[in-house]
This record gives structure tokens, sequence and C-alpha cells, in this order.
């Protein structure tokens, strides 16, 4: 069966269309446009009607491509923006008089989720063993998720990396200050994760694979090619130094980087690094199957 998903998210909204059969998936389109939902929902706790506005447009798109793709279901899902927004029928209501319906997920199902479509997309190397951990740097929110075959636990810390930098990365480029503050948040956020020692760390999101693009010189971007790379602890701290002396039209100009990602880079690193540190995880392999990946193959089954 050829099926789509759309992930309506924090930063971006994207598309995949697949052919899916059980537990597999071979993704024939893909698609993603930045459009900032979430500008200012942490403060405002609401979403503008800019952004809505700007969002059902894509989703409308989307929806019109995915059809045109051949995709015979299309689920729709949305996460941390959508989840905690006090006027979320602003956006839901209008899309479900088109007869859309958006399944708005948990913290704990994004990272369940996230968890199911990575270990389908990057399965486990031959002979190895022991604890797997999902790490999914969003917008608005990160997730952890582990187990070995199946998920034995998930956490959602709601904080991604437009909201960090939102609230701790003002300055252009950021102060070592305001670096070192959020660094400490992101530690202190980071207690509600269990003192986890996994075996193989994976990486998701549209900032982890920017990052692995841009730090393995892969220009034009190629999904291929960026799945399955891999990131040191060391390399992130390094991709962190180098993008925060910049201002941010000079990340702007960074090959391998999406122009409407550039602002938020620094944060993606910063929780990277973050997650790497309280885990002792020395190495995360970043994998372009995600959350899209998990519910077209919870679907499937």
């Amino acid at each position: 069966m050829r099926a789509a998903a759309i992930d309506v998210g924090t930063n971006s909204v994207r598309l995949l269309v697949a052919e899916v059969s059980t537990g597999q998936i071979q993704p024939v389109y893909r698609s993603q446009v930045i459009t900032r939902l979430g500008e200012g929902v942490a403060k405002s706790g609401r979403l503008s009607p800019a952004a809505v506005s700007r969002t059902i447009e894509v989703i409308d798109s989307f929806l019109r491509e995915a059809h045109a793709q051949g995709a015979q279901e299309v689920f729709v899902i949305a996460t941390q923006a959508v989840r905690e927004a006090a006027n979320r029928e602003e956006i839901l209501g209008p899309l479900r008089e088109r007869g859309i319906e958006i399944q708005v997920l948990t913290g704990e199902e994004e990272a369940k989720f996230g968890f199911l479509g990575a270990t389908a997309g990057l399965p486990r190397p031959q002979g190895s063993s022991g604890l797997v951990l999902v790490l999914d740097v969003g917008g608005g929110s990160t997730e952890l998720a582990w187990g070995d075959e199946e998920v034995d636990g998930a956490v959602s810390i709601p904080v991604g990396a437009v909201r960090l930098t939102e609230e701790f990365l003002t300055s252009d480029p950021p102060s070592p200050q305001e670096i070192a503050a959020a660094r400490s948040y992101l530690l202190d956020a980071l207690r509600a994760v269990p003192p986890l020692r996994p075996a193989i760390a994976i990486g998701t999101g549209g900032t982890l694979t920017a990052l692995s693009a841009f730090h393995h010189r892969i220009v034009p971007y190629d999904p291929e090619r960026v799945h399955g790379s891999s990131l040191s602890r060391e390399e992130v701290e390094r991709l962190l130094r180098e993008l925060a002396a910049l201002p941010l039209e000079g990340r702007r100009k960074l090959p391998a980087i999406q122009p409407g990602r550039a602002e938020i880079l620094v944060a993606g690193a910063l929780l990277c690094g973050a997650v790497m540190d309280h885990l002792s995880i020395p190495r995360v392999t970043v994998s372009e199957a995600d959350l899209l990946w998990g519910i077209l193959v919870h679907r499937a089954s």
C-alpha cells in the first residue's frame, strides 16, 4: 500500500509518501517547509494567526501532493506547538472543516513513534546487543525513548530548538553567557531522564540531520548520505562553537543548511550535546527515519 504521513511540527511541516508493508517503509517522496508554527508559543501560550495561516496552507499543499503521488491513505499528526497551545482549535477547526483530522500526539506517544521509526529504518548492526536510545530533537520539545526490541521507557522534555532559541539565545550571535545559561538549563531539565547507559544511540529530527550534513559537507543535501552518518560528542561541541561564533546571516549562508533552520542550529547542537553529556554517549548515529516512519509502520502493523 502507498500511504503518506504529515507531521505538523513546531518548526516545520513534513511530508513522507512511502510504499508500506508490514514493518517495511520504502520512501518515494519527501518534502519539508519551515512554517515556525510554534513561534512565540512558549511565552504567549497561543498560536499566532500568521503562523496558523501559513501552516494550513502548507498542509493543504502537502495533502494535494500526497494524493498526486498515489497515497491511498494520509495520516496527519501534530506535536508540541499544537499540543500545548491554548487556542489549538484555531488550526484544528479549519482543518476539520476541510475533512482533515489531525491526531495530536502526547509527548510519550511522539517519543514511542520516533523509536519505532528510527529502529525500523536503521536496523541494529548484526551481532550487537544492549539498550537502544532514540533522541529526537524537535522545535518545541525533545523526545527520548529507549529499549531493546521494543520501547521500555520514554520521556518528552518540553524544550526544543525553537524554544531554547527564543528563551535563551537572543543575541546575534549568542553570547557565551547565553550559551552557558542554556546549557545549565538543559542539564537541569534532563534530570527527568534516568541514568541510562545505551549501547546504541540514534538521533533524529531536522536539526540533527542538518548538523550532520554540515559537518560531513554533504552538499547538496542528500538524505541517503545523511542516513547512517554519525557525530561524536567532540564533533558536536566543535559544531556548537563554530555556529555560535557566526551571526545569523552567516549561518544562513552555510552549505547543506536550510536558511530557515539556521536560526535554531546553535540550540540544536546544545540540546544534542547536553543529552550526550547526561547519558555519557560518545557518538550518535543520525537517522532520516523518524516519527513519520513510525506513524506509517504503526498503521501498517
